[in-house]
């Protein structure tokens, strides 16, 4: 009789663990689908959330620039602030400062060590610069926009229905209609084309994004306008670091 109450009250016990997980599962709610299962609102709300957790970032950078003459490389230190704040150090033999460009809103400054030359003046008027680095007023611009994934407003995300290909979609902001191209778990910008139809299209690749909880910044950008190509790998990266006013200030003539 002992074994016979014992072994119905583990059996009533048993019934209920069941019973009470069944429950459990029948009002768990279901989960969320991947980012590209969803409206396109979702990717709004990603990129709206993403660019408002990042301000500014410092790290030290790899440039490579692919020309259809040539390839060169070189490294510097990077320092950017929303909106409009840039400040690139290169270095060269033993660590000795090459050459140095500020943006500070609308006005650019550079310094050329080598040869002396220098510049201060309007961003829109700047000249070539001796390094070889892309210094047109767009470029520019648009290299704190997709650094900080923060595109000129209005930002709108409409699907593309393409078949087959649920992470694409078109994203219109200030600089017109792009071809969005987003990761399938996370939904941050992994590949840009366009403006669509405008003269000179330009093509973004995004990598390297830091795992959550982190500022989404991407690591490894590529930027291609026509045969030229920009490549920028953060060897390291702080998101969000305090930067003094004084890194964007005009640099002292030679």
């Amino acid at each position: 009789m002992r074994r016979s109450a014992a072994f119905r009250r583990l059996s009533l016990g048993i019934f209920g663990l069941l019973l009470g997980t069944f429950m459990a599962c029948v009002h768990v709610p279901a989960k969320r689908g991947r980012p590209c299962a969803q409206p396109p609102q979702d990717i709004e709300r990603i990129l709206a959330a993403a660019s408002s957790r990042c301000r500014s970032l410092s790290g030290h950078v790899r440039v490579k620039v692919t020309t259809p003459r040539d390839t060169f490389s070189f490294s510097g230190d990077l320092y950017a602030r929303m909106p409009d704040r840039l400040h690139f150090d290169i270095f060269g033999f033993l660590h000795r400062p090459r050459f140095v460009m500020i943006r500070n809103g609308s006005l650019l400054y550079w310094r050329d060590f080598s040869s002396g030359r220098y510049y201060a003046g309007p961003l829109n008027a700047c000249p070539p610069l001796p390094v070889r680095f892309p210094c047109s007023p767009r470029f520019l611009r648009n290299l704190m926009g997709i650094l900080f994934l923060r595109f000129p407003p209005p930002v709108r995300v409409s699907a593309a229905n393409l078949p087959g290909d649920p992470c694409r979609f078109l994203l219109r902001c200030g600089w017109g209609t792009f071809d969005l191209t987003v990761d399938p778990d996370r939904g941050l910008p992994v590949a840009m084309v366009g403006p669509l139809g405008g003269e000179t299209p330009f093509r973004v690749t995004l990598g390297d994004y830091p795992a959550p909880p982190k500022a989404p910044i991407p690591r490894h950008v590529v930027i291609a306008m026509g045969k030229n190509r920009v490549t920028l790998t953060f060897k390291t990266l702080e998101v969000n670091p305090s930067l003094p006013d004084r890194l964007f200030l005009p640099l002292p003539p030679p």
